[in-house]
């Protein structure tokens, strides 16, 4: 792996690094009596003022001559990570953040095999062995974890939580294709617009109050807005325009082991042992995959070269 990939797989994985410090804010601000789609539309609504006029500035000329197709795709993959953000917040409400993210263990097998299909973007045996053995360490975390839980969980929660894995996937998905022919600034300008647009008219229509909370949870709003969404999700949708989407999801499994130490930092919860083998077998199993994914392309593209 030459400086270049390395360099992008690191900022890979603190871009995950950042997305998963949502935990810390989302329950600060649930904590000041915000239901998750006002969390979520001041989130996305904030990130759309800071990233439209810098599209606009960058890539004004560029959304003139996007297609209906190509507008219509970006708008879609914004109307999954609005659902996406919505059952994210909703399942922490039922459960703690290292439960509402253990069920991202689904995100690589659904997105291994659609962009199979979609894409028809293959993986290795060995990548496949590694993407298996992440999943195994989130599970046997996950299954460990809800074993020593107090009660705290729910079965609405898990399942809130694997719609949240399900909704990744769609607009990750979407993503992959559009940015295929759309600019990185435009594409975020849509999709953040999209999302917030979504999340406001889901308040509107369930009248829940836009106004009236403490200053505290709009700046934990704030810090979703810049630290998950710019500094997290933002790149991580870049990313995807240079490797696989299934590449993205399986770096992601390393989300839970973040959750983990901010629960620890901020909330004061305990790091146990099943947990840092758990985290031992996501890691390895990540780096496996990574390494295992950048030699075959090595090799597709030097058998490339000797047939030309």
């Amino acid at each position: 792996m030459d400086n270049k990939n390395k360099k992008f797989y690191i900022i890979l994985v603190l871009s995950i690094m950042f997305a998963n410090t949502a935990v810390i804010f989302t329950k600060n601000a649930l904590s000041f009596g915000a239901m998750p789609i006002i969390i979520g539309f001041y989130r996305l609504g904030f990130s759309a003022l800071i990233v439209v006029p810098f599209a606009l500035y960058k890539e004004g000329k560029h959304f003139l001559t996007l297609t209906t197709k190509e507008k219509l795709f970006s708008m879609l993959a914004g109307i999954f990570m609005a659902l996406h953000f919505l059952c994210y917040f909703s399942s922490l409400m039922y459960t703690n953040g290292f439960i509402a993210t253990i069920t991202s263990a689904v995100q690589p097998i659904v997105i291994a095999i659609a962009s199979y299909f979609l894409f028809k973007e293959t993986i290795n045996n060995k990548s496949i062995l590694g993407m298996i053995a992440a999943i195994i360490g989130i599970l046997f975390i996950g299954i460990f974890t809800y074993l020593n839980s107090k009660g705290n969980n729910s079965f609405i929660g898990f399942i809130i939580s694997m719609m949240t894995a399900l909704f990744f996937c769609a607009y990750l998905l979407c993503s992959r294709g559009v940015l295929k022919r759309v600019k990185e600034y435009t594409f975020l300008a849509i999709l953040f617009t999209t999302c917030a647009v979504i999340l406001g008219l889901g308040a509107i229509i369930t009248k829940t109050p836009f106004t009236g909370y403490p200053a505290m949870m709009y700046l934990n709003c704030f810090g979703l807005t810049f630290f998950c969404t710019i500094l997290g999700h933002a790149i991580m949708n870049i990313c995807v325009k240079y490797v696989s989407a299934t590449v993205v999801s399986v770096v992601s499994l390393t989300g839970p082991l973040f959750c983990t130490f901010y629960d620890f930092l901020v909330f004061g919860e305990k790091v146990l042992p099943f947990q840092i083998i758990g985290g031992l077998i996501i890691l390895s199993g990540v780096y496996l995959f990574i390494k295992s994914d950048k030699k075959d392309k090595e090799e597709t593209i030097e058998i490339e070269n000797l047939l030309n």
